[in-house]
């Protein structure tokens, strides 16, 4: 088996209240508005840069760095003249990118192979396998979550008085934390499967 770690690559990095600040003020400024008119003042600029004010990290909230994937495999196989066997066990485990641990996948199979030889001309196949797999998933899919994030305002908190108990409401209402929690709605599936053949040949 192995134990694999995952990182998410080529995301693009999400600026801090300071680099929003003073892009806005940019954009306001070229637009028409008077310097002193910005949403933001040079001061308050001044204050996100120097970490007075806070800033919100919104896919901190949500990101994990890094996730793993488990994998772990056991066969055992054998026989003699008259009889042959072969078994395999597997099993994985995947966690998802959310912090909240919302987004899974676990699975189980087996597989088993016996042929015995009854007679000189008789033999007798046996093959089975079986399969259970459990995905748990966010109501949101990916695509909401992630263009969730690219329209936070870093200058807002991301929780009223500090309390995560209560969001404070965010630009299209989708606010990034309950999005990657089941709490708020979820899917779980789960595969079964068993299959099997007896086989003789004369």
């Amino acid at each position: 088996g192995y134990y694999q770690l995952q990182k998410i690559t080529n995301a693009p990095k999400l600026g801090d209240a300071y680099s929003y600040a003073t892009i806005m003020t940019e954009y306001e400024i070229n637009r028409g508005r008077a310097p002193g008119a910005a949403t933001f003042t040079p001061e308050d600029i001044q204050k996100y840069k120097v970490g007075t004010f806070p800033s919100t990290d919104w896919s901190g909230l949500v990101m994990r760095n890094n996730t793993y994937q488990n994998n772990h495999y056991l066969s055992i196989n054998g026989g003699t003249d008259k009889i042959k066997y072969f078994t395999s066990v597997g099993y994985m485990d995947e966690m998802g990118i959310w912090k909240s641990g919302d987004l899974n996948y676990k699975k189980y199979n087996f597989r088993s192979n016996v042929t015995s030889k009854i007679t000189d001309n008789l033999e007798v196949e046996l093959n089975v396998d079986g399969l259970l797999d459990n995905k748990n998933e966010l109501a949101w899919n990916s695509w909401y979550i992630f263009t969730s994030l690219y329209w936070q305002d870093p200058t807002i908190p991301a929780f009223a008085n500090n309390n995560p108990n209560y969001f404070i409401d965010t630009p299209g209402g989708l606010h990034s934390v309950p999005l990657t929690d089941a709490d708020y709605g979820y899917l779980k599936t789960t595969n079964k499967s068993f299959n099997g053949i007896l086989k003789a040949t004369w």
